[in-house]
């Protein structure tokens, strides 16, 4: 079971653009690192229960 997380009102909740530059060795890890996240979270049951209940 998930704990539901007790945060306070946000200050400022607009976006922010940034933009930086990193070396090619770091995006690549960046972008494998999000796809197996994203793989994860496809196949995580209890977190796909959490979001449907809410």
């Amino acid at each position: 079971m998930m704990a539901k997380l007790k945060l306070g009102p946000l200050a400022d909740d607009k976006p922010v653009k940034l933009t930086l530059e990193l070396p090619a060795p770091i995006h690549r890890d960046l972008v494998a690192y999000a796809a197996a996240l994203a793989r994860f979270m496809a196949t995580d049951r209890a977190f796909a229960k959490a979001r449907r209940a809410n």
